[in-house]
Formats: C-alpha cells, structure tokens, sequence
C-alpha cells in the first residue's frame, strides 16, 4: 500500500495537474528527501566528516572520488566507528558502496522498502538527467514525511495522548 499525504501547490490545487486539494495523492522520494550535497573525498578521517555533518546538521556526507564514484557515510557508520579511531578510519573505508539509490519520483514506500530489505538508514537521492546526487533520504525523512499535512502549507506532526499518560504508576 502506497503512503499517501495531501501536497499543496501555490494555488491551493493538491498538485499540478490541478486536482481537488482534498484528494489523497501518493507520497513520493521528493516529498521527503533532504535537499542538497554535502561531500569529502575518501581520505578524509572519520572524525572530519562526523565535524562536517554536525557543522551541516547534515545526518550523512556523500564520499566523491577523483573519478566522481560516490559512495555515502551516515552518522550511523560514524557512531558504529566510534569505539575504534575515528582519525585513523576515513570516510572511503567507511562509505556504503555500491551506492544505494533512488529517484525523486520514485514512491516512498517502495525507498522505504528499500532501506528495510538492505538494512540502511539513508538512500542517495539521483537527478534521472544526469546521475548525480541530488539530496539524501533518511529514515527519519520517511517518518517526518509519514507523520505532517503538507496541505496546509505547514507540518502539522500528527501527536498522540501525552506521553505522561501513558506513565505506568509504580
């Protein structure tokens, strides 16, 4: 089953194919993914990159080589490092590669499938023109997108009772 969410064009329309704004459309990569490249090359220490995302508030950092490879380091590969030596490790020895992939258009639970049957938490957002990076998309993308109404123009995050509700009593 398709997610699915409301999207707000300027006009009020759900889309640009001028639909009823009520009307539920299915949710896609580019409706969650995290806008924009932030990359080191492969010798970069671990401890750089970990620097670079916390500088960014970036959860990963793409890896470019001289012959434009690209692989991705997440914040979870940095906290998976940290009992060794984050200065001694790089950013290459790190990196997923091959990386995984998927377009903007593609739907974002068919990317949320993706990062469950490999067992990542981030995907490399791909411009279908030319190939390269366009963004990333996290885990957390997926849930925050799952979770707002993006009809209103706003994120509204969808909040359940109050957590000390839900406090057993000793």
């Amino acid at each position: 089953m398709a997610a699915t969410g409301f999207r707000a064009g300027p006009d009020g329309a759900c889309c640009d194919r001028g639909h009823d704004p009520s009307m539920k459309v299915a949710l896609t990569v580019a409706d969650a993914l995290t806008q924009g490249v932030i990359g080191c090359p492969p010798r970069t220490s671990l401890r750089s990159a970990a620097r670079l995302m916390a500088d960014h508030d970036a959860q990963a950092v793409y890896v470019i080589d001289e012959a434009s490879r690209w692989g991705l380091v997440s914040d979870l590969d940095i906290a998976a490092a940290a009992a060794g030596d984050l200065d001694a490790r790089t950013a290459g020895d790190s990196a997923v590669k091959p990386l995984l992939t998927v377009s903007g258009d593609q739907l974002l639970t068919v990317a949320a499938a993706l990062m469950a049957r490999t067992s990542v938490t981030h995907l490399a957002v791909l411009d279908e023109a030319n190939r390269h990076p366009i963004g990333v998309l996290s885990a957390i993308d997926v849930g925050r997108a799952l979770s707002r109404d993006v009809a209103l123009g706003r994120e509204q995050v969808v909040r359940d009772e109050p957590f000390a509700a839900a406090a057993v009593a000793p």
